[in-house]
């Protein structure tokens, strides 16, 4: 459950709490990326059909810049692509480019997950591409990412047309559209139940495609991240520059443009102007469902957080004010926890 990950930051907090004075420059980086997370609840999936298809400047400034929870899912593991830097191919390809999207992951912030497509080499069509995939196999790859990481919002890295240029790329962006809804529907891959993976229904869907006629949402990358020392445009040309077999190294550029994303799809009447997350649910009270006091608790310990956050900059030598928020912060999201794990446990009542 969401509210179980975010408990587990908290964990985090106790390890600042604990620490030897004098806070250290690295500790408060560490502190400032769990204060971002801890203060969202949001989530959102990214899909793409290779490593290296990533926008890795969204996935900065997503994680790195918002604290949102992250993923992007890599429908195959690149086996069919060049290299650059040796002799490695097929699965062995796979496995070097794996460990490179691994390593971007850890610049960028993002999680990264996979599907069980192979990836044949170069193909011309969505058709020749689903044909050899398994139209069905592909499809499920994506619902059960849906159904497993419960995104907000989802950006799919194509839109699903010959602008895409690849096959594998143009399947990937038909796929999206459809799993979105998809995911939703109990009679869809039934079996996922079994795995403990319910229906969901994410909230919007996206293209990432640079320049689409319609790309309305801009997302602001220029941003300085004091704990990383670069922008989410800078992070995303280190994140990039993983991709060593695929020749991606990237110069950080010194005035980026906004990352711009077309609306395709939403449940709930978005602006495709607006922000991506734009008028939904993703505080920390979200998770306590109906609980009240479940609800307090997590609100106060939002409004500690927000609290903390804005005082990093600040913050005195030894740190001990933070510490005394950080254990009231603690506190909170212990006491929240135990409440919804009570009530998780509870047998249900007759009506």
């Amino acid at each position: 459950m969401h509210w179980r990950r975010r408990c587990g930051l908290a964990l985090g907090l106790l390890w600042a709490a604990l620490c030897p004075d004098p806070l250290l420059a690295a500790d408060l980086a560490d502190l400032s990326q769990i204060l971002r997370e801890l203060g969202t609840t949001a989530t959102v999936l990214h899909v793409g059909a290779h490593p290296d298809d990533e926008d890795n400047v969204l996935l900065a400034y997503l994680a790195r810049q918002r604290g949102v929870r992250t993923v992007y899912l890599s429908l195959t593991r690149g086996e069919g692509g060049q290299n650059s830097i040796g002799g490695e191919t097929g699965p062995a390809l796979g496995l070097l480019r794996t460990l490179e999207l691994l390593g971007a992951r850890e610049v960028d912030g993002a999680e990264q997950t996979f599907g069980a497509c192979y990836d044949f080499g170069f193909s011309h069509s969505a058709e020749e591409t689903l044909a050899k995939w398994g139209e069905r196999e592909a499809l499920g790859d994506i619902v059960l990412a849906l159904r497993r990481y419960r995104p907000d919002v989802v950006i799919s890295r194509f839109a699903g047309d010959t602008g895409d240029g690849h096959g594998h790329h143009q399947a990937v962006g038909l796929l999206v559209r459809r799993a979105f809804r998809a995911a939703a529907d109990p009679a869809e891959y039934p079996e996922h139940a079994a795995a403990g993976l319910q229906p969901w229904q994410a909230s919007r869907l996206y293209v990432d495609r640079g320049p689409l006629e319609g790309a309305d949402c801009q997302l602001d990358v220029s941003t300085w991240l004091l704990p990383w020392g670069a922008t989410p445009a800078g992070l995303g040309a280190r994140a990039r520059s993983r991709h060593h077999s695929q020749d991606m190294g990237t110069a950080e550029a010194l005035a980026p443009a906004p990352v711009r994303m077309k609306l395709i799809d939403s449940i709930d009447q978005a602006d495709p102007a607006a922000d991506l997350l734009a008028g939904l649910d993703v505080s920390l009270p979200r998770l306590a469902g109906e609980d009240g006091l479940a609800r307090t608790l997590l609100a106060s310990a939002a409004d500690e957080i927000a609290a903390a956050s804005t005082g990093l900059p600040g913050l005195e030598p030894s740190g001990r004010g933070l510490r005394v928020r950080l254990g009231t912060i603690l506190d909170h999201l212990r006491r929240a926890s135990a409440r919804l794990e009570d009530s998780a446990a509870a047998p249900p009542t007759a009506d």
